[in-house]
């Protein structure tokens, strides 16, 4: 049953996270520098142009965070996330 709960709230976290992100996208215009490419289980992997790489890195950490932070409202537990530039996903999961 806590597996259950806990795979339950990283789907959440990550759906809100996403929609966070893509309004980012389309607020910023970044519509042909920035795409979500995968979202998988408590996961988003994005292509991103270099030049907007780091500026991605902080965005999807703080969309992750805050999102983790809404569902885990108890103030004793907090969300963490970590966030890797790669050059395609295998090199990211090395």
């Amino acid at each position: 049953m806590i597996t259950k709960l806990s795979q339950g709230t990283a789907a959440h976290q990550t759906k809100a996270a996403t929609n966070k992100i893509y309004e980012y996208i389309w607020k910023h215009k970044h519509f042909w520098d920035a795409r979500l490419a995968l979202v998988l289980h408590d996961e988003i992997n994005m292509e991103v142009k270099e030049k907007l790489s780091q500026e991605y890195k902080k965005v999807i950490e703080k969309a992750m965070i805050d999102e983790g932070n809404k569902i885990l409202n108890s103030g004793k537990v907090f969300m963490q996330t970590e966030c890797i530039i790669a050059s395609n996903w295998y090199e990211a999961k090395g």
